[in-house]
């Protein structure tokens, strides 16, 4: 039995709502898959995991603060 019978003979098995439900997930999948065969999902490598982009964020604040008060600060922050 090739894979195309079997997938048509377990679908005929689903009741009716089911079956709405797994159409609805194959086009899920469908969409998925075909954005990421156009090169739109972009895999991310090790190099993009760590973006910097808050770099110099804080510069404004060097004259009033030391880096070391920016550090507790920021940690202050990030406990709120």
């Amino acid at each position: 039995m090739n894979a195309l019978s079997l997938l048509e003979d377990k679908f005929n098995d689903l009741p009716k709502r089911a079956q709405s439900e797994a159409l609805a997930f194959i086009d899920s999948l469908a969409k998925k898959y075909k954005s990421i065969s156009s090169g739109k999902a972009k895999k991310k490598s090790n190099n993009d995991l760590f973006e910097f982009n808050w770099e110099g964020a804080l510069s404004h604040h060097k004259k009033k603060f030391t880096a070391v008060e920016l550090q507790h600060k920021a940690t202050e922050w990030r406990s709120i």
